[in-house]
């Protein structure tokens, strides 16, 4: 009788690992995509400061913003809208990002989609413009999160009211976090 080769025994613990490990790469949604849809910032906590680095004071380069949830049915593109609440007349946007691919998640300075549009702040400046609030003051500075159906439409020549309203208008889904800065 020949020596038959003996079964394998593989630990217990990789065993786990492989079955945790199919189950990820077989899984179609991602941990971000239940739940109600929420806006964070790494860089600073809802309600908190922001930090110098994102303000006029600072380096003025925009914050981290990641959002997690199930994308909203009807959703086309993301968009980011920055606003100083306690600008009077408002609303006074400090930054507007517009069609934002859906596969992306997050966004910071140097992590702007290609396809996205960098429309003008209400400044009439391309890009973001960080927290400057008058010397002594506190501002509240809002960030929203717009799942924007294929309704939306914004045209290129748009002011930055103008772009806010339609991406308002034609919003499947929300998101905010506010913060504040004083200089």
């Amino acid at each position: 009788m020949r020596n038959r080769p003996r079964a394998r025994s593989w630990p217990a613990g990789l065993v786990g690992a492989a079955a945790l490990l199919a189950a990820c790469t077989s899984s179609v949604a991602g941990p971000d995509s239940h739940g109600p849809l929420s806006l964070v910032s790494s860089a600073f906590a809802r309600g908190g400061s922001i930090p110098v680095t994102f303000s006029c004071s600072g380096a003025d380069v925009a914050p981290p913003l990641t959002w997690h949830g199930a994308t909203p049915a009807g959703t086309s593109t993301w968009a980011i809208v920055m606003t100083d609440l306690d600008v009077r007349p408002g609303p006074w946007v400090q930054w507007l990002v517009t069609g934002i691919p859906l596969g992306t998640r997050t966004v910071s300075a140097d992590a702007i989609p290609a396809a996205a549009q960098i429309s003008r702040a209400s400044n009439g400046t391309r890009g973001y413009v960080g927290a400057c609030p008058p010397t002594g003051a506190v501002h509240r500075y809002e960030f929203t999160l717009y799942a924007v159906g294929g309704k939306a439409k914004v045209s290129a020549a748009a002011t930055a009211t103008d772009t806010v309203s339609a991406l308002a208008r034609g919003a499947v889904g929300q998101a905010r976090i506010v913060a504040s800065f004083a200089r």
